[in-house]
Order: C-alpha cells, then sequence, then structure tokens
C-alpha cells in the first residue's frame, strides 16, 4: 500500500524561447523567455487532490519564478474502470492552484495521448508565481477516485509538461550577448 506521498526531482530541460510563437495571447518577442520541459513518464496518478498517496514532482524554476504559459504532450493509460478525463495534475506554489485534465471529455477507460495543440498563454492575472524556494511542485490527481489507495492511471514515457518563464536579468543579458556574437560573426 503506498501512504507517503512522493516526491521526486524531475528530468529538466530549459531552452531559450525568445521567438515562439504562442497559440492564445501573443508575447513579446524582445523579452527573453525560458521554457522549462518536465518529463512525466512514469508519473502515476492515484487518489483525489490532496490524497497522501498522490505522486509530486518538485522542479526547480528559481525564487518567485514566473510561469508565464503552458503547454503539454501526454499519453495517458487507466487502470480498471478509471477514465482518461480524471486523470490530471496541478501546480501547487502559487496562492491559487492550477489544475489540468489534458484528457478531459474522455470519459472511458483506455491509453490516449493528448496535447495542448501549442502554447496555452496565461492570462496576465493568472500567472503563476512559485515561492521563495524556487520549487514548482506538481501533484498528480484523480478528480474521481475510482479505487482509494491504487494507481488509476499512468503517465507513459515521453509524457511531458513545460512551463515558460521569462529570463531572469542575467541570464537575459547573456542571452542578448550571445544573440550579438552570433550576428556579428555573421557580418
Amino acid at each position: 500500500m503506498h501512504t507517503a506521498p512522493t516526491i521526486l526531482l524531475a528530468t529538466l530541460t530549459a531552452t531559450h524561447a525568445a521567438a515562439e510563437s504562442t497559440a492564445h495571447r501573443p508575447t513579446p518577442a524582445a523579452q527573453p523567455r525560458i521554457f522549462y520541459e518536465i518529463d512525466i513518464g512514469g508519473v502515476s496518478t492515484w487518489d483525489a487532490f490532496g490524497a497522501a498517496a498522490n505522486e509530486r514532482l518538485a522542479i526547480h524554476l528559481g525564487a518567485f519564478a514566473h510561469i508565464t504559459a503552458i503547454e503539454w504532450d501526454v499519453t495517458i493509460a487507466t487502470v480498471g474502470n478509471s477514465w482518461l478525463s480524471e486523470a490530471g495534475f496541478a501546480f501547487l506554489d502559487s496562492p491559487t492552484t492550477l489544475s489540468l485534465f489534458p484528457g478531459v471529455g474522455n470519459d472511458f477507460s483506455g491509453t490516449g495521448t493528448f496535447s495542448s495543440a501549442g502554447v496555452f498563454t496565461l492570462p496576465s492575472n493568472d500567472y503563476f508565481d512559485v515561492g521563495a524556494d524556487g520549487l514548482l511542485e506538481i501533484e498528480f490527481f484523480e478528480s474521481f477516485d475510482d479505487a482509494p489507495n491504487a494507481i488509476d492511471a499512468a503517465f507513459l514515457p515521453g509524457s511531458v509538461i513545460r512551463v515558460l518563464v521569462p529570463a531572469p536579468p542575467s541570464v537575459a543579458a547573456l542571452l542578448a550577448l550571445a544573440g550579438d556574437a552570433a550576428r556579428r560573426r555573421r557580418a
């Protein structure tokens, strides 16, 4: 029986994202940003939100990181009678919890692949901030718990969540210098 929460450090990849497009709202291209890719393959959903058995990830983004957009590409496999629409995850560190259910509307068991179909930019008043410890905590849970204290669904290998944060001033300055150097080499 799984009773203690599992907190894991996620596999994290950061990439410079100064010129990517956004699906829902344009963002200023002049502001350097960093995409953090979080590998969630192998993470399972157990019980309802807040349950001790749920798996959690802790990702270091930097103190007071300001998440402005998210994206996901996931494959979910359910166990038993659990539905694809019930598997979700929540960002926990802001005054407002942000919960997402990638399989929403798929009210049946099985395996399904779901994508945000690009970057989902959060409205400016709904940006998500992490705390002073710099850790983004993500809890994986079920909106309806079919089997208490048992796995209801799993995110399969290759499943990722991406979060977009403005680059800290020091990183932004380095990115600007790198861009200037590249332009000078071409000239």
